[in-house]
């Protein structure tokens, strides 16, 4: 009775270390962002690659949305470095600045980047990267408040018709009346690294 015992705490103990190591709030490297679909089969392992889609310009400071390259061709924000630091998400610049921040996440929102090097840019602590190698993924996956298997591709009527990532687009109603939660598919964001 004993063994048994200690061998389901064990278990226990192991279970919950391999997931605390699994989640990282901050990472060593710089990187960018992919949509693999979940609901469909992909041609590759790593997905489309997304961008800092520009979407409006305000007073002391820039939005962007987070968008499929093939759907921003402006590029304003661009195939930039991210960055993970203490559960924040940032864009750096070419030259390695940085004044760009992902806003908070919200159920049905899109995910929105700040840019401001007049006021700074406030910073959100809910992002981690899940490494689960028991899932076969090649890369690892960005998270909101833990949860990675919430992000959507949707198409939008947005400034030429972006494809936006939304957060858990089907628990609330959408932010833009552009957005159709059933045009949407969805992805995990994959995290690849900047070689």
């Amino acid at each position: 009775m004993q063994s048994s015992v200690l061998t389901f705490f064990l278990a226990l103990a192991l279970s919950i270390a391999s997931t605390a190591i699994a989640q990282q709030k901050t990472l060593p490297y710089n990187f960018t962002l992919s949509a693999l679909n979940i609901t469909l089969p992909n041609a590759n392992d790593t997905g489309v690659p997304l961008v800092l889609g520009y979407e409006a310009y305000i007073i002391g400071g820039v939005i962007y949305f987070e968008s499929t390259a093939a759907s921003s061709p402006d590029g304003a924000g661009g195939d930039v470095p991210l960055g993970l630091v203490n559960g924040a998400l940032r864009a750096y610049g070419r030259d390695g600045s940085w004044s760009t921040n992902a806003s908070a996440i919200t159920s049905g929102s899109a995910m929105g980047w700040f840019s401001s090097t007049w006021r700074g840019s406030p910073e959100t602590n809910q992002f981690t990267a899940l490494h689960a190698p028991r899932r076969h993924h090649k890369y690892a996956t960005l998270a909101v408040h833990g949860q990675e298997y919430l992000w959507s591709l949707c198409p939008t009527g947005n400034n030429g018709g972006k494809n936006e990532v939304f957060y858990n687009i089907s628990s609330a109603a959408p932010e833009s009346e552009t957005v159709v939660p059933e045009d949407c598919y969805k992805v995990t964001l994959q995290i690849v690294p900047v070689q």
